[in-house]
């Protein structure tokens, strides 16, 4: 199945050659009208049955009217990856040096966490202790 848009100027000028609002072809659509609005716009997907029955129930012409690519809305901030390479970002991993078991339910803890995972049980000020990463000895004395 693949993902379609409605090309926003050939929407309205077919909806404008039918005389017809943007409200009524929600209606026929089943669509709330903010949702309606942003298929209509080409910022959201609009699926195949939805399709069928702009062609079907409203008569609106298919060819022009889908298109596979989506419209970019100017309101909305585009989100953009950051550079993995970049100095800036700081590495997230965690380095688990030791693994750990619940003293009540034996289940094994990778994680450092405050709760078992399992069971739910606090776990004790010695585990989780345990389970930060350690400081290095020879760093502080220096």
């Amino acid at each position: 199945m693949t993902t379609s848009y409605i090309n926003s100027e050939e929407f309205d000028k077919q909806l404008a050659k039918k005389k017809l609002k943007a409200e009524d072809i929600a209606e026929i659509l089943n669509l709330e009208i903010s949702l309606a609005k942003s298929v209509f716009a080409g910022y959201k997907s609009i699926g195949e049955f939805e399709i069928l029955k702009l062609h079907e129930l409203a008569g609106f012409s298919y060819p022009k009217l889908i298109t596979k690519e989506k419209t970019l809305d100017k309101n909305r901030p585009i989100k953009k990856e950051p550079n993995k390479n970049d100095s800036n970002l700081r590495d997230t991993k965690l380095t688990i040096y030791r693994k750990m078991n619940c003293e009540k339910c034996d289940f094994l803890i990778y994680n450092p966490v405050n709760f078992c995972p399992n069971c739910g049980e606090l776990l004790s000020q010695i585990i989780k202790q345990d389970k930060a990463v350690p400081e290095d000895n020879e760093s502080s004395n220096a």
